[in-house]
């Protein structure tokens, strides 16, 4: 097989794989680090957002409580989320936020520092009634990215930047019955980007021995 004949076949095999695994395209990453140094490192939380696979324009957001936190804080009657904090590039309205689950959460436009964690931009809070999970979607009015809401907070941060923040409360440890927590890794890869990076390296071998 020729190096341009390889070529060919290979860009539209990537190029079909690409849009096979398009909505696993995101990113997913845990919030571990407390504002309260009198709390442990560790995961409470994730945040997960993917765009949506028939719909470019179209954003979801999950974050779900780590299921042995409840027990491990010693959890109350009304034990969960209530305040979850991110970031855009993007000139968002509360009416691009659909699917609220739970319905109850409500959309705000900050700019403020959230626990020494430095400035986000958006809040969707629920002080009232606190729950294990938050789904949501932006509906934007163009094509988004995960790049769109990965962004680290700015400003001082004396707790650490972090890309996304979340409060949570209802719970006995120690002297803490509530407590802000953010993210500090980098974004884990999710399948469809770990395939299409697997697939490049595997053509870029292969034309390598073809060409040797």
């Amino acid at each position: 097989m020729t190096p341009i004949r390889f070529a060919a076949i290979f860009s539209t095999t990537l190029l079909f794989l690409s849009l096979a695994v398009g909505s696993a395209l995101g990113f997913s990453v845990d919030l571990t680090y407390p504002n309260e140094s009198g709390m442990p490192v560790m995961t409470y939380a994730t945040v997960s957002g993917t765009v949506d696979a028939s719909d470019s324009s179209l954003f979801h957001f999950k974050v779900d409580l780590d299921p042995g936190l409840f027990s491990l804080l010693n959890g109350g009657d009304n034990f969960g989320l209530d305040k979850f904090f991110f970031n855009t590039n993007l000139s968002l309205t509360s009416d691009m936020f659909i699917n609220i689950d739970p319905n109850t959460w409500s959309v705000n436009f900050i700019n403020n520092n959230v626990a020494g964690f430095g400035v986000f931009d958006i809040s969707l809070t629920d002080p009232g009634t606190r729950s294990t999970y938050l789904y949501f979607d932006i509906d934007y009015t163009s094509a988004v990215s995960d790049a769109n809401f990965f962004i680290l907070s700015d400003g001082v941060a004396d707790n650490g930047a972090g890309h996304f923040a979340a409060h949570i409360g209802g719970f006995d440890y120690g002297e803490f019955g509530s407590i802000y927590v953010r993210d500090g890794a980098a974004p884990v890869p999710e399948p469809g980007t770990l395939l299409l990076l697997g697939t490049g390296i595997l053509g870029l071998a292969l034309y390598r021995r073809i060409k040797n």
